[in-house]
């Protein structure tokens, strides 16, 4: 991978419709089959379920302490989930939206975090709990780079909600394909 991110990012690129069985279907993919889908491996797997329906893309994590490595200075009930793992699990959520379109699937094309929006956090996300992460699909953008055929995935207004409450918004995620 050895590309300019920002130049490829200002090239003009024309928006892909998604299929027109996105319009009505429902996927439902279980961490092994998301692991099939995202090129990250082990601890790196933000997402233990990823639930996507023709309005919306939801997916979510069980937060173990393994996965609050780092933090070995507090005590075990007191661990919380980094707020930049938040940033990373609207990446791969993204990711698995942009799963659904054939022309990326079949590609197996692979996808980098190219720029990241404003992120609020308000309140941790602790060890036992439950993070969901949804955004609607009206907020995102599925993209081809005229110039170099390169895929562009936009999602904005992300919500991370533990039992409906939010606990931290991000404003928009970029990814780009890396061929």
């Amino acid at each position: 991978m050895d590309f300019d991110i920002k130049r490829e990012l200002g090239q003009p690129a024309v928006e892909i419709r998604p299929p027109v069985r996105l319009k009505t279907e429902l996927v439902r993919r279980d961490a092994p089959d998301i692991r099939t889908v995202l090129i990250h491996k082990g601890l790196m797997v933000m997402l233990d379920r990823a639930i996507t329906t023709p309005d919306r893309i939801i997916g979510t994590l069980q937060i173990a302490p393994e996965r609050c490595i780092g933090y070995g200075f507090v005590k075990q009930e007191d661990l919380m989930l980094r707020g930049v793992d938040l940033i990373e699990m609207a990446a791969q959520l993204l990711g698995m939206w942009g799963a659904r379109f054939d022309e990326l699937f079949e590609k197996r094309t692979a996808f980098v975090l190219a720029e990241t929006g404003a992120a609020r956090f308000y309140r941790p996300v602790r060890t036992g709990e439950t993070v969901a992460m949804e955004i609607s699909a009206e907020n995102i953008r599925v993209k081809r780079i005229t110039t170099s055929g390169r895929f562009i995935i936009v999602g904005r207004d992300f919500a991370a909600k533990v039992d409906e409450e939010v606990r931290a918004n991000i404003s928009e995620i970029v990814l780009i394909s890396t061929a």
